[in-house]
């Protein structure tokens, strides 16, 4: 098979390998079936990083059941109470 020297791989035939008829790969070269997989790899990868929204982050993640765990509501104005009040008045009227 291959020897190596000083980082170069000799990759003459010998009496214990058969010629397929295919030429040797080159030092550094990846078959194509490890490239598909370090491409499958790489496409995952930017998959699951894409999958953390920044809109996601922060959040909280232990839920206590019946608290909770929100920011606070605005208080409204009262003018907007007032105007509420009315339409809630008139939704009864009908």
């Amino acid at each position: 098979m291959g020897r190596a020297h000083a980082g170069k791989v000799d990759v003459t035939m010998n009496k214990h390998t058969k010629d397929t008829g295919r030429t040797p790969l080159k030092p550094g070269s990846l078959k194509p079936g490890l490239r598909a997989l370090t491409l499958g790899l790489a496409v995952a990868g930017t998959v699951a990083l894409g999958g953390c929204r920044e809109s996601e982050q922060d959040r909280p993640l232990d839920y206590e059941p019946g608290v909770y765990l929100g920011q606070d509501d605005e208080q409204l104005s009262s003018d907007t109470l007032d105007v509420l009040r009315d339409r809630a008045r008139r939704g009864q009227d009908y």
